[in-house]
């Protein structure tokens, strides 16, 4: 291995003649020392200056005594712009107040991290820093290092995500559906926020439920023909949407009806790992189409009770008969097809004067009722 030696000569003179004296240090360990720390300084300049986050360092008035980073390239601004300036220098009094109590808490012994920005709208750039006291062997703080990472990304998504979910939340409050997400492998059943509103079931984990739960409030004779019905579902890989029509009880245990839309998110082989879907009252609807349908069936019960005891015939005001029940037909003695179309004067029996007829359309067409025989 090489040696550095460092000599120091010294002429001295006697009486008798003149003497060199020299000292010989080894300084072999100082020289490779300082080798290994210039190397160490080119790695860490090299490593910084490839990292995207920016590295700086304060001193005790929080004046940059140091910064690097692949970051600063982008800024379009020098190591030298930052140097011996504090925030306030850089950014202005107000936008550098921001500052102000993490560097305080920095030179107190606190890590410290802290969210700020500068700029605005769509120039509006987000940065995380994390500080970092420095300290001397004694424990005095002598400087800050800190770390500057760019979430404008981030921010920005988290703000999307925050507009969606308030859309989200006005929908669930807008319509009278309940959105779900229902996590096969986890069997995870999450509830949006109109779940509450509908049906009232709530927990402590933020309406995640299981499906055993779903299948609780079922009414217990819809239970059997849904759960096989999504069962057929969930094990057909050509099917993606699941539509069913059943009862299910709020959480003071009255029942009713729902119409569920799911959504199948399948795995390369056919497997649903997730669900989408909303479920929407319809309970108003089938209650109103159960009445007009027992309506419909009383209607037609009446008809038939009328045909078979009761002449009936339809016309327009020009008395040209549009319809005819049974009856009217066998008393007639036409049939229905000739009834149709004819004037009711084929129906006349002579007995009734001519002025009978007149007296009685002059009424009907006064939207008149009086009893005729």
């Amino acid at each position: 291995f090489p040696v550095t030696i460092i000599s120091w000569w010294t002429l001295r003179s006697t009486k008798k003649r003149k003497v060199w004296e020299a000292v010989f240090l080894d300084f072999t360990d100082q020289v490779r020392a300082r080798k290994q720390l210039l190397r160490s300084d080119e790695r860490f300049q090299k490593l910084v200056s490839s990292m995207d986050d920016l590295i700086f360092t304060l001193d005790p008035e929080f004046r940059h005594t140091g910064i690097f980073g692949k970051s600063l390239e982008k800024t379009g601004l020098t190591e030298e712009f930052f140097l011996g300036k504090t925030a306030a220098d850089i950014f202005g009094p107000d936008a550098a107040s921001v500052h102000q109590i993490p560097n305080q808490k920095a030179f107190k012994g606190e890590n410290v991290q802290n969210e700020w920005s500068v700029g605005s709208g769509h120039e509006q750039r987000w940065f995380l820093t994390r500080l970092v006291p420095m300290t001397e062997e004694d424990g005095s703080i002598f400087g800050i290092v800190g770390i500057a990472t760019d979430i404008t990304a981030k921010k920005k998504l988290e703000v999307e995500m925050s507009l969606a979910n308030a859309r989200y939340e006005l929908v669930n409050k807008a319509t009278n559906e309940a959105i779900y997400d229902w996590d096969l492998r986890n069997d995870a059943l999450f509830w949006g926020g109109g779940f509450d509103r509908i049906l009232g079931h709530n927990d402590h984990e933020g309406h995640i439920f299981s499906i055993k739960d779903w299948e609780s409030w079922l009414y217990p004779e819809d239970l059997p023909r849904i759960s096989a019905s999504l069962e057929k579902f969930l094990n057909d890989p050509s099917k993606s949407q699941w539509v069913a029509q059943y009862r299910i009880k709020n959480h003071q245990r009255r029942y009713f009806y729902f119409l569920e839309m799911g959504y199948a998110v399948r795995n390369s082989q056919g497997e649903v790992v997730r669900m989408i879907g909303s479920i929407r009252d319809v309970n108003h609807e089938v209650i109103l189409k159960n009445r007009l349908k027992s309506s419909y069936q009383r209607i037609s019960e009446f008809r038939k009770a009328l045909d078979q005891s009761t002449n009936i015939i339809l016309t327009d005001l020009d008395g040209i008969i549009l319809d005819a029940n049974q009856s009217t037909v066998e008393l007639s003695g036409y049939s229905k097809e000739e009834l149709i179309g004819s004037h009711t004067r084929v129906n006349r029996s002579g007995y009734h004067p001519k002025e009978f007829y007149q007296t009685m359309w002059n009424t009907i067409k006064a939207a008149k009722y009086r009893d005729w025989e």
